[in-house]
């Protein structure tokens, strides 16, 4: 059977690359964004106009899942963030819960609507694209505090999944991402330099795919320098 994943944020640098590298892998794909990925219409290729922070985007996810023929929902990939790049005291409220909106509250949301055919599957692996900005210890940065303060809570909770479904068939892991060469990168930090989306993407892809083999409940970072 097989493999279908859902993936959040499929618009973006990476989640357009990330798109084709797991249609390439013969998966089927239900790709969610608020604006069109471009990807070249495929069968085992669906993309859902969805603004994940609404009420209800669980359940508009779940109608999907239809599109799901002879294939079994194995990965769920959590690839859509939001950042906004502010002093603490001149942050608005505004700014505030829309990073909380889409880096935390849509991953426990989806997950919690997703959970039962999660749980009907083979294997089932939840990863979570978390930051390096909110990994625990990291270095911090001036402007990214409600960023980062999100990404932390996002990667809790896959840590906290993964301790509530221990023994069964699902896995929850974060990829804290370093720089990553992508628009909101470069919004946030003009002229700064990351690691080539492509490279980023087919790793993730390739973890989403098999990393649950080793790893259950873990936040680890992936970067090869002074990370973001």
């Amino acid at each position: 059977m097989k493999t279908a994943v859902i993936l959040t944020g499929a618009s973006g640098g990476i989640g357009q690359e990330l798109c084709k590298t797991l249609l390439a892998e013969g998966c089927q794909v239900l790709a969610i964004s608020r604006t069109n990925p471009c990807i070249v219409a495929a069968v085992n290729y669906k993309w859902l106009e969805l603004d994940i922070t609404l009420a209800g985007a669980g359940d508009a996810i779940l109608k999907e899942v239809s599109f799901f023929e002879g294939a079994e929902l194995r990965v769920l990939i959590h690839n859509a963030g939001y950042l906004s790049r502010n002093s603490f005291a001149s942050m608005s409220d505004e700014e505030v819960e829309r990073m909380a909106a889409v880096n935390y509250k849509a991953p426990f949301y989806i997950t919690r609507a997703l959970i039962r055919w999660l749980q009907d599957a083979l294997v089932a692996h939840t990863i979570y694209i978390g930051s390096m900005s909110g990994y625990q210890g990291s270095r911090k940065y001036s402007g990214l505090t409600a960023y980062s303060a999100s990404k932390a809570a996002g990667s809790a909770l896959m840590e906290c999944l993964a301790a509530e479904y221990a023994g069964s068939n699902m896995y929850f892991n974060v990829l804290s991402l370093g720089a990553v060469q992508t628009p909101m990168l470069e919004k946030a930090f003009p002229g700064q330099k990351g690691a080539d989306s492509g490279q980023i993407s087919s790793f993730i892809a390739g973890f989403s795919l098999g990393g649950w083999r080793v790893f259950n409940g873990k936040v680890l970072p992936v970067t090869q320098g002074d990370p973001l």
